[in-house]
């Protein structure tokens, strides 16, 4: 019996002493909150001190916020670095879920630069491979894609990826149907919307005689920013005699001007300038209409189509 109660008097001596552990502990946690809360060393120091460093982290994991005297822009970099280290570690042991959730746990942050974020996916592409790279473009490229730096950061990979994708459909399919051919170019403007994949879509609906589709592909190919190339005058060429099949007249005469202002001199494009303008009978203002757009630019343009002729 004594023996029970020395028992039971040791199991409460040592409870209360775990109670007073846990409660020190939790009192040098608040402090430590505390302490980086109200952080006034220079922004410098504690990002070179990896010690203090995390522990501005685990305060920001913690809270949800950074430390009062924190700016998110300096403290952004060092934390995107930190965590890249875990994720190539995470990496290198084999451990992709991990890798992952400290990509997540930086995406979640909300960085104010993307560019951050391109050194994540830029990890995953050296060390893991184009397709991970690439699964990881998808998750971000809806929030940063309208920034242009991050674009032209990732768009290599995308191109790759792309370019991978066309190499094994043409081992698939040799000698491809016009419909097979659609098929793959959709889903490659999918993953790299590059205007030369547009402008393929563009001529094999112009094939089948899909004028609306083929408009439709052409017109994107054009609002993708690109220097006045062959590219870029041969898909307004095309997008004017178009608008001309579809009778939309000041839209192909609008076209036509703009190959010629770039380069003035292309034969083809006066041809067919002059040939839209003669079927609406205004062939006679060609050198009007040239001046005008040359000077004024696409509405007036428009404006002065509107005074001379009466079928759009």
């Amino acid at each position: 019996m004594i023996i029970v109660y020395l028992g039971m008097i040791v199991l409460i001596i040592v409870f209360i002493g775990l109670i007073l552990y846990l409660t020190q502990d939790l009192k040098k946690l608040n402090e430590d909150d505390l302490i980086i809360e109200n952080i006034d060393y220079e922004v410098k120091y504690y990002l070179q001190d990896k010690t203090l460093l995390e522990k501005v982290i685990k305060y920001y994991i913690k809270n949800k916020k950074l430390p009062k005297n924190t700016l998110k822009k300096d403290f952004e970099i060092a934390y995107c670095n930190y965590l890249l280290e875990k994720t190539k570690r995470a990496i290198e042991a084999n451990a992709p879920e991990i890798a992952e959730k400290h990509f997540l746990t930086f995406r979640e942050f909300s960085p104010s630069d993307p560019l951050l974020i391109s050194k994540f996916i830029m990890t995953f592409y050296q060390l893991m491979g184009l397709d991970k790279a690439f699964e990881y473009i998808k998750e971000v490229l809806p929030i940063y894609s309208s920034n242009k730096e991050f674009y032209e950061s990732i768009k290599d990979i995308m191109q790759k990826k792309a370019t991978s994708h066309l190499t094994k459909f043409e081992e698939k399919f040799p000698e491809p149907t016009p419909e097979q051919l659609i098929d793959e170019y959709l889903e490659l403007i999918e993953i790299y919307p590059h205007r030369v994949y547009l402008i393929k879509l563009g001529d094999l609906y112009t094939q089948k005689n899909d004028k609306e589709n083929a408009k439709d592909y052409f017109l994107r190919a054009i609002d993708i920013p690109q220097k006045p190339d062959k590219l870029y005058k041969g898909t307004h060429h095309k997008l004017g005699m178009i608008f001309f099949d579809l009778r939309k007249y000041k839209r192909a005469i609008y076209h036509l001007l703009e190959v010629l202002r770039v380069r003035p001199s292309h034969k083809s494009v006066s041809s067919d300038l002059v040939f839209v303008c003669q079927n609406i009978g205004v062939q006679t203002y060609i050198p009007k209409l040239k001046e005008i757009y040359k000077e004024k630019g696409r509405q007036a343009l428009y404006e002065f189509l509107d005074e001379i002729i009466t079928i759009i």
